[in-house]
């Protein structure tokens, strides 16, 4: 019992501002996407976009661009650049009307890890188990989708790691702690994910009567 509360208390203010920073996060672009374009004050040229696989869209005016891996407001601020060559003080307007599915990677202790496509509405069957999601996808979704966790997982000790915006091939992670969310209501554990993350739910390094309590 001493371990297990040592565990829970041991969740920092470090770590929390790293959840805060994961649970903020802005979209991230990315082959799949289908988009809203609109021109300020030029409606003839407002039309859905789509992110092709080769991570380019057709605009136009200004042709294929290359917006992958962009958050929303780092996408308008490229396209307005490029409009200015065209059009006096343009203002680019993109939202995102239909997301590409999140692809999860689940690792540790899940009855059944790999790799997982989520979307905001679905109903799927693993090992004989219906799970449904409405909504963007989260923590507790995805390890609904790989058959729930081992009696050794630990909840209070899940990581989650995401990449960041930009060309280059960068990671930020926390750890976030499922179990409070069941006990106090703590959903800010919870997690919204996006494409291309992962999650690792650890081994629980505690006594045979506490692995039982935290697996219930």
């Amino acid at each position: 019992k001493k371990e297990y509360l040592k565990q829970y208390y041991s969740y920092t203010n470090s770590n929390k501002k790293n959840i805060d920073n994961l649970q903020n996060n802005s979209y991230i672009l990315g082959p799949g996407d289908t988009l809203g374009f609109k021109l300020f004050d030029i409606p003839e040229l407002d039309r859905p976009v789509v992110i092709l696989q080769d991570s380019t869209s057709s605009f136009p005016l200004i042709g294929t661009v290359n917006i992958d891996n962009l958050t929303i407001k780092q996408a308008e601020e490229k396209l307005s650049l490029l409009y200015k060559k065209e059009i006096i003080d343009p203002v680019v307007t993109i939202e995102v009307i239909k997301p590409r599915p999140a692809r999860i990677t689940i690792v540790g202790e899940v009855q059944n890890p790999g790799y997982y496509s989520m979307t905001l509405s679905e109903t799927s069957t693993v090992v004989g188990k219906t799970t449904s999601i409405s909504g963007i996808p989260t923590i507790v979704d995805a390890l609904k989708k790989a058959g729930g966790v081992t009696p050794y997982a630990n909840l209070r000790n899940i990581t989650i790691r995401r990449r960041l915006p930009g060309k280059e091939l960068a990671f930020k992670e926390a750890k976030v702690d499922i179990l409070s969310l069941f006990e106090n209501g703590n959903i800010e554990q919870n997690l919204n994910l996006f494409d291309d993350d992962v999650i690792k739910v650890e081994k629980a390094n505690f006594s045979a009567e506490e692995i039982t309590k935290v697996s219930r």
